[in-house]
């Protein structure tokens, strides 16, 4: 019953063409129906999740079996071209910016509270005047909650309110300058995981993520037929594994060992 989703494995790889590009990888995009930016988008998508996204699968189960490793180990080659281009770079560093830790904010002085607390109180109070005027008959009650605005405007300024103090200054300043550290790890970190203008990192992620899920996969596992006509494992412990996992089981031993092979050795190349 292992009938294949028929080189599923290969999107996982991804590939990409360009006027350079091998016939046979023209020709292998035309006939899964891809486009030159949807490959390329995929490929990017895949490496930076790192994900296994599969393209266009009615059309690959219409590859015959025989042609399923020598195309893996073609469209292999090619992702591997097309991550190291400048095109590909250029996506990863507008990727890698949208990592990058955002910084706490820093906190407003005592004299910025104070003025942006007054104006508040000020846009109160214009706002009950306001009021008074379109609603006559409640101005007894507006009026109480100018009174009470005014009471708070003269808080502002005393020199005991602890809200405006020294020391709740030098708080929220201590505050943030702890934050300050945290951020600084968390850039350095950052900076780490996501060299400008060096993706490597990140494909090798994306390379490990494959070939840690794909090393066990038993093909000689038995099918069942399922609930809703759903083929399932019969072996419930298959059943509960990842979707690489069975992405794997689905494209056959062939296809997958050539997708184990291509990705063993290009990790040993950026390692």
């Amino acid at each position: 019953m292992k009938k294949i989703l028929l080189f599923a494995i290969l999107m996982a790889f991804g590939f990409t063409v360009n006027s350079i590009y091998d016939e046979k990888v023209k020709n292998l995009l035309a006939q899964l129906k891809i486009s030159e930016d949807n490959a390329e988008q995929t490929i990017f998508s895949n490496i930076s999740g790192p994900s296994f996204y599969i393209l266009a699968t009615a059309e690959l189960k219409k590859i015959a079996d025989g042609e399923r490793s020598s195309v893996v180990t073609v469209a292999a080659e090619y992702i591997k071209e097309y991550s190291s281009s400048q095109e590909f770079i250029n996506k990863y560093n507008e990727y890698r910016e949208t990592k990058k830790p955002i910084p706490p904010q820093k906190p407003q002085t005592v004299a910025e509270m104070k003025e942006n607390y007054k104006k508040s109180i000020e846009e109160g109070i214009a706002s009950m005047e306001q009021l008074i005027i379109q609603m006559p008959d409640q101005k007894a009650t507006f009026e109480e909650t100018i009174k009470a605005y005014k009471e708070q405007l003269k808080e502002v300024d005393n020199p005991d309110n602890p809200m405006f103090s020294p020391d709740m200054e030098k708080m929220m300043m201590d505050g943030y300058n702890q934050q300050m550290e945290i951020h600084k790890q968390e850039v350095a970190e950052w900076e780490e995981e996501y060299p400008a203008s060096n993706p490597n990192i990140m494909v090798r992620k994306w390379l490990t993520t494959f070939l840690e899920s794909s090393q066990d996969v038993d093909f000689n596992a038995r099918l069942k037929p399922g609930s809703n006509d759903k083929i399932v494992f019969a072996n419930p412990d298959y059943e509960k594994k990842s979707y690489l996992w069975k992405l794997c089981f689905r494209s056959g031993e062939e296809t997958l060992q050539a997708a184990r092979t291509s990705a063993q050795k290009w990790l040993k190349e950026l390692n």
